[in-house]
């Protein structure tokens, strides 16, 4: 088990939901920045965990095996145990993993809106914050649709 993607679905909706209704608008935007940062850390941190998951596997097998008269031969027996890419999915997750840790964010502050409603409501134009509210939900909306786009797509 990745400990680093736990940490992604335990930390984000816990640091998300520390918000009050009544603070700042200094306060909501750091704590959304933290937890898109803390989200972009653990999703690259996984990726690297993974990696080295597959290292060990590979190692032990070709420690499990004899020595193969064939290089090709050994590369059958153990060869699907390490990802033999090109790194392309490491620097993809470094520049763009911004995206996933927005887009997971924004569903959380959306949740966050949800359980709120009635108290936003009340305090109309005392809320501060809603603005950036509106930015991190309208981000996260696009790739969400595409997503579910993508997997209702599959299905037919």
């Amino acid at each position: 088990m990745n400990i680093w993607l736990v940490a992604v679905a335990v930390v984000t909706p816990l640091t998300v939901f520390t918000l009050s209704v009544k603070r700042s608008a200094i306060t909501h935007i750091g704590v959304i920045l933290f937890a898109v940062l803390a989200t972009y850390l653990a999703l690259n941190l996984a990726l690297l965990e993974s990696r080295a998951a597959d290292r060990r596997a590979y190692d032990a097998c070709a420690q499990g095996t004899e020595l193969a008269p064939d290089i090709l031969q050994f590369h059958e027996m153990c060869g699907h145990h390490i990802n033999t890419e090109d790194g392309a999915q490491n620097v993809f997750t470094l520049l763009f993993g911004w995206v996933p840790a927005l887009t997971y964010a924004g569903l959380w502050e959306a949740a966050w809106r949800i359980r709120h409603r009635r108290k936003l409501r009340t305090m109309g134009a005392r809320y501060q914050g809603r603005w950036f509210s509106n930015v991190v939900i309208a981000l996260a909306l696009p790739p969400t649709l595409l997503f579910v786009w993508m997997i209702v797509g599959a299905f037919h």
